[in-house]
């Protein structure tokens, strides 16, 4: 196995709290955010029932701003402290993701804006996009990821925009044009995950394909005891007869089209995995 993401949360209410000097915390549902109180710090998305998925997002590093304030939407705003800075806005989502907006007041100011993450999470492009990854025990976790870039000029009009990974750092460069109207907004939205993708190699496919599974419950054993992940695999729910059924035929699919094998599951209260999809997958 190569590969174990995670999905984004969903969550109720946003409520943002200042705390004086102290950073500034949001809660969204399970999903805590923890704005810096000064441009140095990072933002923080911290799940309540899987801290080990905590991610780490740097204010952007060309950015000089003030010290944080709150807005009365419940946004941390961090004002230029330079003309050629942009303003940064963090707006916690209802969803549980975080917004990084920065507003570039000028033809003049900087375009390019690099986030960073902190301990060993790092950007990855890969096919569903940005993913942020964890690597731990040989196994790539994907602990968040980040939405597709926007950037919106004043009159409304679109701004070209696009990522770039550089040493796992992500970068977002705005592309104005000489009819661009200031200030332009652009932003990354990131969120936490939870959930877990598994795609096992062609090699581990061919061998599952090739196996028989008269007895579901042994195949569903195969299946969970596989997974790369002790808690994913301690938790995995077992599987109905007529999904095992399914379930081989991705297998053997993947067999036959020299591809790997990818599998879904969400996580069920208390502490069970369900397994909702699996297909083929080019690897």
């Amino acid at each position: 196995m190569v590969e174990i993401t995670q999905d984004a949360l969903p969550v109720d209410s946003t409520e943002a709290v200042a705390m004086g000097s102290e950073d500034l915390s949001t809660m969204a549902s399970s999903v805590a955010i923890i704005a810096p109180s000064s441009s140095g710090g990072s933002i923080q998305l911290n799940h309540s029932r899987a801290s080990e998925s905590a991610i780490q997002v740097s204010l952007p590093a060309e950015a000089q701003v003030k010290d944080a304030v709150v807005s009365e939407s419940g946004s941390v705003v961090y004002l230029a402290d330079s003309p050629t800075s942009p303003d940064v806005v963090v707006e916690p989502l209802a969803d549980g993701a975080v917004r990084v907006q920065t507003v570039i007041g000028s033809p003049g100011a900087v375009h390019r804006f690099t986030y960073e993450f902190g301990g060993d999470v790092k950007a990855v492009d890969g096919e569903r996009g940005i993913a942020l990854v964890r690597t731990s025990g040989g196994v790539d976790e994907v602990v968040g990821e980040v939405a597709a870039p926007w950037a919106v000029a004043a009159d409304g009009q679109t701004v070209e925009t696009f990522y770039v990974v550089d040493g796992g750092n992500l970068v977002q460069v705005v592309v104005p044009s000489p009819d661009t109207v200031y200030p332009v907004v652009a932003d990354p939205t990131v969120s936490l995950g939870w959930g877990v993708y598994v795609t096992f190699t062609k090699s581990e496919s061919k061998t599952i394909a090739n196996s028989w599974f008269a007895d579901k419950a042994k195949y569903s054993s195969i299946i969970c005891a596989a997974i790369p992940h002790a808690v994913a695999a301690a938790a995995c729910a077992v599987i109905s007869y007529d999904s095992a059924v399914s379930v081989h035929n991705a297998f053997k699919q993947a067999r036959d089209k020299k591809q790997c094998t990818e599998l879904r599951y969400i996580p069920l209260p208390p502490s069970n995995l369900q397994l909702v999809g699996w297909k083929p997958v080019s690897c």
